[in-house]
Formats: structure tokens, C-alpha cells, sequence
């Protein structure tokens, strides 16, 4: 995985528009263990949710449940390393060669 592991860190590093945040094991329990989910922003205004989970897909477009998801990842982003500190880790996962 050592080649994997630098390939986000070359293009976290050469592409200003790409951010990563590594939420690590340790911080314990959070929202994301109920499944993966990814905003979409269609238009300014306009947000989607696609949420996955026990073998299928749906898109939200309730602005109940979008404005639950934006505060959803806001609270994985706050117990998330920095972006700054997500690369040091992965940088530091390439050079030991952890698999």
C-alpha cells in the first residue's frame, strides 16, 4: 500500500482544490458507523444526499435530511486530524510501508 498511500499524498500536495481528512480509529465512536454517505452540491443553491448502506443507494433530495448530512459531515470533519496533520499521517503510513 506504500504506492497507494504516496498517490494521495502527491495529489493532495499538487492539486490546491483536493482536501483529505484522515478520521482515525482512536477518536471512537461516530456518526459515519451507520453507513457512508456523499454530498452533492448541483448548483449553488442546490444539494444532494447519497447515502449507501446493506447492499443499496438512495439520493435525498429532502432539505430535511440534506441540512441533517451537512451537519453530519461537519461533525466528522471536527473530529477528523486537519488536513495538515491527514497528510503527515498517510506520509508517514508511505515511508514505513503499512499495509
Amino acid at each position: 500500500m506504500r504506492e497507494q498511500f504516496q498517490r494521495i499524498v502527491d495529489v493532495v500536495t499538487s492539486k490546491p482544490f483536493v482536501t483529505v481528512q484522515v478520521l482515525p480509529y482512536g477518536r471512537g465512536a461516530h456518526c459515519a458507523l451507520e453507513g457512508s454517505f456523499t454530498l452533492l452540491g448541483m448548483a449553488p443553491s442546490e444539494y444532494l444526499v447519497y447515502s449507501e448502506g446493506a447492499g443499496r443507494g438512495t439520493l435525498y433530495t429532502e432539505p430535511d435530511l440534506v441540512a441533517a448530512n451537512t451537519l453530519r459531515f461537519g461533525a466528522l470533519r471536527s473530529l477528523a486530524l486537519t488536513p495538515a496533520e491527514s497528510v503527515q499521517m498517510i506520509q508517514s503510513l508511505a515511508e514505513r510501508g503499512a499495509a
